[in-house]
């Protein structure tokens, strides 16, 4: 992290959240997956270290051992990774642990340095376990 991000708290890394499906290759869709994309927006190289889902203000995982992508990984400046887990695992993990309804969430994905850059986002848990993608 530059000398500058350290001073004014500017984060060298980009979270975002998208929610989507993909064409498989006999031709059908793929179930509902959520999609973390993270963003090297600084102009040095940086390091993924681990990345995870948490309720809101909590740091317990949710869906471990779930989120698929290449974890450790190295960015150069502008380049991006993305992330992913199907929607129905997230949202079950999440009402098992106490949280249903539509619940806020963090997607954090926590750098070479060990520290933690948070993306916060809304999850329709209720609607995703009734959703028939198997």
């Amino acid at each position: 992290m530059s000398f500058f991000s350290r001073i004014f708290g500017s984060s060298p890394m980009k979270l975002s959240q998208t929610l989507g499906a993909y064409p498989l290759p006999n031709g059908d869709v793929s179930p509902l997956h959520v999609f973390f994309t993270v963003e090297n927006a600084s102009g040095e190289e940086v390091e993924i270290a681990s990345v995870r889902v948490s309720p809101k203000g909590e740091d317990a995982p949710l869906a471990e051992g779930e989120i698929k992508g290449e974890v450790p990984a190295r960015l150069a400046a502008k380049e991006s990774a993305r992330f992913e887990v199907r929607a129905k695992t997230l949202a079950s993990a999440a009402k098992n642990a106490g949280h249903s309804g539509t619940p806020r969430l963090s997607f954090v994905a926590t750098d070479g340095e060990g520290v933690e850059h948070r993306h916060a986002f809304t999850l329709r848990v209720d609607e995703y376990l009734a959703l028939k993608d198997e």
